[in-house]
């Protein structure tokens, strides 16, 4: 029986999280909680199929997943000790390569 694959969010993909959710929220509440819903269903995804995403060697980090969802969301994440950390998240307009 293989163990059971943890979610680890980082304070930096906290930080991003909260910024989108608010940025939206500023403008209508009930998208920004579909975008959290997106997320955590997105999430969910990636745990069960952890290759899913486009490994890139960044700058920050030396090899990383990248799985964009939507065509907005690029979440940066990593397989670590059988927990997937979650590293940012970013949308289409923040500079991915500069920024990982």
């Amino acid at each position: 029986m293989s163990k059971k694959v943890s979610v680890l969010i980082t304070e930096p993909a906290q930080s991003d999280i909260t910024v989108i959710a608010d940025y939206i929220a500023r403008n209508n509440p009930r998208a920004a909680v579909g975008f959290l819903n997106i997320l955590e269903e997105t999430f969910k995804v990636i745990v069960k199929y952890p290759f899913a995403g486009t490994q890139k060697i960044g700058v920050k980090y030396n090899s990383v997943f990248i799985y964009t969802t939507r065509k907005r969301y690029s979440i940066v994440y990593r397989l670590k000790d059988n927990n997937l950390e979650i590293l940012r998240v970013l949308t289409k307009y923040q500079d991915l390569f500069a920024i990982i």
